[in-house]
């Protein structure tokens, strides 16, 4: 497969890892989706014992993130969330209701809870490369550890992608902290 190509969705959704050891693993097979540094909180999502569930369901999202960047490259212009209300037939997807691209106001403004959200990201993307990434999708809508995972989407730059800056537990905020 050259850099360019890219498995169908029923050939990645073939793929079930059972740790987020092993989906990070896999992520690498992904070229759409770019995954940064984020073994260590993904790590600590493996000490639970429904991580394989949640894996799985995180492999389900970096499906979607890549079906979405290929959809966006064949003409869709709207985002993530809106794509997964009708994303093609062929194509992979989660529920809307996972994706929230905005983070709450008190979120946002308060320091700590802002500065927990910065990931790092390929200096063509963002000079200082380092960007605040507010979307992101529940992976587990509640209790605890909640796993979330980050991202950038940045599908319409000149090379699209989605940056994943962030999967493990639920990160602070005014609610949690």
């Amino acid at each position: 497969m050259s850099a360019d190509s890219h498995a169908t969705p029923q050939e990645h959704e073939a793929q079930q890892p059972q740790s987020f050891a092993e989906l990070l693993e896999f992520a690498g097979s992904l070229t759409r989706v770019v995954v940064g540094e984020t073994s260590e909180p993904a790590a600590d999502l493996d000490a639970y014992p429904e991580s394989g569930t949640w894996a799985k369901r995180t492999w389900r999202v970096l499906l979607a993130l890549e079906s979405y960047v290929l959809s966006k490259e064949d003409g869709f212009a709207g985002h993530f969330r809106s794509w997964c209300l009708a994303p093609p037939d062929d194509r992979a997807a989660i529920p809307h209701g996972w994706v929230a691209l905005r983070e709450s106001d008190t979120t946002t403004s308060t320091t700590k809870y802002h500065d927990a959200r910065v990931f790092e990201v390929p200096f063509e993307v963002a000079q200082e490369g380092r960007v605040y990434m507010e979307a992101h999708v529940n992976i587990v809508p509640g209790g605890w550890p909640a796993p979330r995972l980050h991202f950038l989407d940045n599908s319409t730059g000149a090379k699209p992608r989605v940056y994943v800056g962030y999967i493990g537990p639920h990160l602070p905020n005014g609610q949690t902290n």
